[in-house]
This record gives C-alpha cells, structure tokens and sequence, in this order.
C-alpha cells in the first residue's frame, strides 16, 4: 500500500504517502497514528531496506489486523 491517512484526535485527517517515508517526515517522527486509505484500519510504515534486496517504502496492516 503505498498510502494512508493520519488518525490525530479521533479524526481521519491528510493523506500520508510512502515516497516520504525515506526523508523522515514530521508524522514519522512523532509516531503519529496511521490508518488506511479506504477505512479505519491502522498500518505501520515500513522504511524501504537497506542491502541487496532493492523494494520501495510502503505501509504495511498492522499486525492482525484486516481492511474491510
């Protein structure tokens, strides 16, 4: 998923992208909650590895977690 949405205050606010992740953004480094684009689901963002397997950032569900 290469989108999501800030969870602040009890409210679904701006969208949130993955090709940002890599820069730190202010939502990553206050740990702001991330849901997904579609519903309330929360996702973690995952940074894009460092080494020989080359794969973008992204957001991952959260663990046990299902959309819909």
């Amino acid at each position: 998923m290469d989108k999501a949405r800030l969870f602040q205050g009890g409210v679904v606010g701006a969208r949130a992208y993955a090709h940002e992740i890599a820069d730190e953004p202010w939502w990553r480094r206050e740990k702001v909650p991330l849901v997904c684009l579609l519903c309330t689901t929360p996702v973690v963002s995952q940074r894009a590895p460092v080494g020989r397997a080359r794969r973008n950032a992204l957001f991952w569900l959260a663990a046990g977690r299902t959309c819909f």
